[in-house]
């Protein structure tokens, strides 16, 4: 069998890495699920959200030494399990806005895992990576989001995007991953952005006709930050 214990369980098949197991407070008996920590974030406020997840809570699977159980198709069994090596904790995004419980005031509003950029494009067709799934136009306000929906080995910065109909109101947000480290951002239209476990990057803006490029590059943030992180020779 594939090593369940390190693996999401999520019935959809996210694949990610299981960092959380999350466990019935008033039932212990009951079946543990392991979940990766976007994964049981999600589920934990669904279940919520229900009226009936008060009683779930999720452990870290960093602490859990002892044998615990495996889920092999119902069989509860007891393993011994090594504890897997410490990992970095993921980043955190909240967004605070105590007007609104769903995101308002953005055309466009992303966030991408990058690897990579290609400096003959502009925009967010620049930035290599995989697009977040749960930072998006629809998402819920007054919620933590919890940045690990892909493997940390697959990029080297998160970038936070937001396009607003002010002009220069967008949110443009650029960062690292750094344990211990936080750093806040209160928009145009007062949502508060906090970010944990992450540093902001600078950039600079560049110089006008920089490398005989027009202004729908020039001007481009996301284009700004790829030059300095990562350079024309892509």
């Amino acid at each position: 069998m594939k090593d369940a214990l390190h693996l999401c369980q999520n019935p959809s098949g996210c694949g990610n890495t299981a960092t959380v197991v999350l466990v019935n407070t008033v039932s212990p008996r009951a079946k543990r699920r392991y979940r990766c920590a976007a994964c049981a974030a999600g589920e934990i406020e669904m279940m919520r959200e229900a009226g009936f997840g008060a009683n779930v809570r999720a452990e870290s699977l960093l602490s859990l030494f002892s044998p615990i159980a495996a889920d092999r198709g119902g069989e509860g069994s007891l393993v011994e399990s090594k504890p897997p090596r410490k990992q970095k904790p993921p980043v955190v995004v909240s967004f605070v806005d105590t007007r609104h419980h769903n995101l308002t005031g953005y055309m466009f509003f992303w966030a991408k895992y990058v690897q990579g950029f290609d400096p003959r494009e502009h925009c967010a067709k620049c930035l290599l990576g995989s697009w977040s799934a749960q930072i998006r136009m629809e998402m819920r306000m007054n919620t933590a989001y919890i940045m690990s929906e892909v493997h940390p080995a697959s990029y080297r910065y998160i970038y936070l995007c937001g396009v607003a109909p002010v002009k220069d109101a967008g949110v443009q947000i650029a960062m690292e991953e750094s344990p211990g480290e936080e750093f806040e951002e209160m928009t145009y239209n007062n949502i508060r952005i906090r970010v944990q476990g992450a540093r902001r990057l600078l950039f600079p803006k560049l110089a006008r006709n920089f490398h005989g490029m027009g202004p729908a590059y020039t001007t481009c943030m996301n284009y700004q930050f790829g030059v300095q992180y990562f350079g024309m020779g892509a």
